[in-house]
């Protein structure tokens, strides 16, 4: 039996009841399975991360991370965000409130792009693999 666990099932051990039915309806004995050890969160991790503008990428708008997360329950994760140069390669980490998973783009932001980098933390401070994406270049309004 496969089975999806939820956040709930966490720290239990899950039992199954399994009655078998032949075709002619016949019912054998129910047989008790369950887990050898209670369910775990697994690792902290990023299923799906996306920048998500409220407009186009123009200096003026926002534009926030929105991030799927997975692995128990979630702590304080980082976001650190950043501004490209002018060739869109080199990265300098922004200032800004400590894991804001929003920013407002402004005038130094025209003609870079605008990096985000998560970092996912489980509430007991386990950390997850980084996950970071990019913007096209930012636009004058």
């Amino acid at each position: 039996v496969n089975a999806e666990y939820m956040g709930a099932d966490v720290g239990h051990v899950i039992a199954v009841h399994v009655t078998p039915v032949r075709n002619d309806g016949m019912q054998g004995d129910t047989v008790v399975v369950q887990t050898d050890s209670p369910i775990d969160a697994g690792g902290p991790a990023v299923l799906a991360m996306k920048l998500n503008f409220d407009s186009d990428c123009v200096a003026g708008h926002s534009v926030r991370a929105d991030v799927q997360y997975c692995g128990g329950q979630e702590g304080e994760s980082v976001v650190q965000w950043f501004r490209s140069d002018e060739q869109g390669g080199s990265y300098t980490l922004l200032d800004g409130p400590l894991n804001a998973r929003s920013r407002m783009l402004g005038l130094e932001d025209i003609n870079r792009k605008i990096k985000c980098t998560f970092t996912p933390v489980r509430s007991d401070g386990a950390r997850g693999t980084p996950t970071s994406r990019e913007s096209a270049f930012v636009q004058s309004a």
